[in-house]
């Protein structure tokens, strides 16, 4: 976890308060944040990436980066559109470390519970819109 936010934080401060989503699940999100970043395409694509995370046995950075590709190349997304989604899902925000690292310092278990939770207030948001 320490190695995700060293390039960030210039402050052992600034690394404690940027830690906190690494211990506690996002306790809402950014709103703007999900208008801006998420609609259909991606609630569809962090639902099939919840599927590809649950059965990984291989929380590496570079596992989890793979198991995004089937998923992307299924959405015809690029990692560019999904990516914020599943930031704003795992941290509340759109401000991380690398997400493979995230996801992989969370654990795919964690991180599929955060995405399932979140792609409920996502599928809100969409239909309020």
């Amino acid at each position: 976890m320490v190695r995700t936010l060293q390039e960030r934080a210039r402050t052992l401060l600034e690394m404690a308060d940027g830690a906190v989503f690494y211990y506690r699940r996002p306790e809402g999100y950014d709103a703007e944040a999900i208008e801006r970043h998420v609609g259909p395409e991606q609630c569809a694509a962090v639902a099939m990436l919840c599927e590809q995370l649950a059965g990984l046995a291989d929380d590496s950075p570079a596992a989890v980066e793979a198991a995004f590709q089937p998923v992307l190349a299924a959405a015809g997304l690029k990692l560019g559109k999904l990516g914020p989604a599943v930031r704003i899902a795992l941290t509340g925000g759109t401000v991380s470390p690398g997400l493979f690292e995230v996801i992989s310092v969370l654990g795919s278990a964690e991180t599929v519970k955060r995405l399932r939770s979140a792609l409920a207030v996502f599928t809100a948001a969409l239909k309020t819109a």
